[in-house]
């Protein structure tokens, strides 16, 4: 796509007076040694050069992220931090440096601990996007060879969190430096949730070339997990908590497997080695309460939680919310109901849209006998504020609980319109349970109708969940497929006429129903992303990297869409 010079001219300018960036990168950079160097693979090679060009020109974004990167490569923490520093005074905007930079220092302080018997595990601090995005695009548009810029706008749109953006930079970095494994580990943790299957794969391909990588084997582990390959999961952890870097998170995880196995003793004994690793755990020590809940050893589990919560209290917004989520269900089983209620408030209020705070919270009352009553008191509240989407979502909950499904379908109803005026993020999750009631409750096009509507807001990234929802159903899958028949000229109906056959095993089909698909989504790096994994689960590993470096996409688009 062509603009006007002025135009894009316009749009630098403006970005450049926000993110105290240069503009004289507008007319292309000159090529660069460093970069070259970088992208083969030669980082020593690649921080020598990137030293001299960011000396020649001081005010350049690009290549200063780029020998920091190079910097985090060689393990010289030291002077990646210094230069992290001074990209953050040109682009104070740019929060995914800062975090980036959080990185690099936990990384230097756990390199000058791996010889001690008490290491601490890593902490990642995840920023917003705000800001990010347009500094880093800005960046690459300047450099539009630099991997590691690249890589960066991959982990501000994964951050967004806008995951189809995020395969299209992690692609771009792929295709810059074949052999860097950040790119792919990257989109692996972007895919976990959507597609655990081809984040697994990634992950496989990693460990292939670097099988020392103990970050890649923990979060292969992860997948193996969502994928329900418990034992693989346990393996992969295993092999992971040999890492000193890696072993506290590696026995948190463990320890999460077998106590939902319900071997509790294993559990415990796996936590405290968590502990003794890293005292101030809040995951191992949250994995040490709900053991002693389920041992019955309230006074001790809630004990153990308050430990947890004043641990998380530096972590993520989601880990302080799981922690006070535990905190109420440790209360609750004390028969404390009233403190359950003020720690799942507390979760609520961190993180509203997590639906299993409500689940629990819904579960808590029923445990106390008072289901309906709080059922009725939400109701009411809703009279006053109808479009609350708290009280909402606790109610989807709440009536699931209380076995009423037309009232639960009337409020799925109801919240997917207050969803739709301010906040569409959550509405595919919520589409595709509604769709699943109405498959149950025997109303059939309903069901179709609004699966296709949840293909429609998560299109391309939740495509394939969304067909293992309808898979996960009796008699759901045949009737779909049958009336996807007459849609094909749709590119979603194709998309999920794809998903439900790979995920059933039917790869001949699904690769027709792709490359529909693509035919219509020509520019989609996601959609190239599934074929390559699809055509390795064909037994065709050559023609998924012949796929793989033909379509990484070769042009730098700034935040708006536009091209240079």
């Amino acid at each position: 796509m062509t603009i006007q010079t002025s135009r894009l001219q316009r749009l630098l300018v403006v970005v450049s007076v926000m993110f105290g960036l240069a503009v004289n990168a507008c007319a292309g950079a000159l090529p660069s040694r460093g970069l070259a160097q970088f992208n083969s693979g030669d980082y020593f090679g690649a921080v020598r050069s990137l030293t001299q060009e960011c000396a020649r020109n001081p005010s350049d974004t690009g290549l200063r992220l780029s020998l920091a990167v190079a910097l985090l490569q060689v393990k010289d923490f030291e002077r990646a931090r210094a230069a992290l520093d001074r990209v953050i005074q040109m682009a104070p905007g740019a929060e995914i440096v800062r975090t980036l930079r959080a990185s690099a220092v936990s990384s230097q302080d756990n390199s000058a601990k791996r010889t001690a018997s008490n290491p601490g595990a890593p902490r990642y601090t995840f920023a917003p996007a705000d800001g990010s995005i347009a500094a880093l695009t800005l960046a690459a548009m300047a450099h539009p060879d630099s991997a590691a810029v690249a890589n960066l706008l991959g982990d501000a749109y994964q951050m967004a969190p806008n995951t189809a953006k995020a395969e299209e930079w992690y692609s771009k970095a792929t295709a810059l430096a074949p052999a860097w494994s950040k790119p792919r580990i990257g989109l692996a943790l972007a895919l976990l949730d959507t597609e655990p299957a081809r984040a697994a794969s990634l992950l496989e391909q990693v460990l292939t070339s670097e099988p020392s990588n103990a970050q890649a084997r923990l979060w292969l582990g992860d997948a193996y997990a969502a994928l329900g390959r418990r034992e693989e999961a346990i393996a992969a952890y295993r092999l992971a908590d040999k890492d000193l870097q890696t072993r506290s998170d590696a026995l948190v995880r463990l320890g999460t497997i077998l106590l939902r196995k319900d071997r509790l003793s294993e559990a415990e004994q796996i936590f405290q080695d968590a502990l003794r690793d890293d005292p101030s755990n809040p995951a191992a020590q949250a994995g040490t309460a709900q053991v002693l809940a389920l041992q019955k050893k309230p006074d001790r589990a809630l004990q153990a939680m308050e430990q947890a919560q004043t641990a998380s209290q530096t972590a993520s917004p989601q880990r302080q919310s799981a922690v006070l989520s535990n905190l109420a269900i440790v209360a609750a089983n004390k028969g404390d109901y009233g403190e359950g209620e003020r720690y799942f408030e507390a979760a609520i209020r961190i993180d509203p849209d997590r639906q299993s705070i409500y689940r629990q919270m819904a579960e808590m009352y029923r445990q106390a006998g008072t289901l309906d009553q709080n059922n009725r008191l939400r109701e009411n509240w809703l009279k006053s504020r109808p479009n609350d989407t708290r009280s909402l979502r606790y109610l989807v909950e709440g009536y699931e609980l209380s076995g009423n499904t037309v009232e639960e379908i009337r409020v799925l109803q109801v919240l997917i319109e207050s969803l739709a005026a301010k906040d569409r993020s959550s509405l595919r999750s919520v589409k595709t349970r509604l769709a699943g009631l109405y498959w149950g409750d025997g109303q059939k096009h309903e069901a179709f109708q609004t699966w296709l509507s949840a293909v429609d807001t998560g299109y391309p990234t939740w495509t394939v969940a969304i067909a293992q929802s309808i898979l996960a159903l009796d008699g759901a899958a045949p009737y779909v497929e049958e009336h996807l028949i007459s849609l094909r000229s749709s590119r979603e109906a194709c998309h999920l006429s794809f998903a439900i056959s790979m995920r059933q095993g039917h790869f001949d089909a699904a690769l027709k129903a792709l490359d529909d698909v693509i035919s219509r989504d020509p520019e989609n790096s996601t959609l190239y992303g599934q074929k390559s994994f699809l055509l390795r689960s064909m037994g065709r590993p050559e023609e998924a990297d012949d796929l793989e470096r033909a379509h990484m996409p070769a042009k730098v688009k700034d935040e708006s869409g536009l091209s240079k």
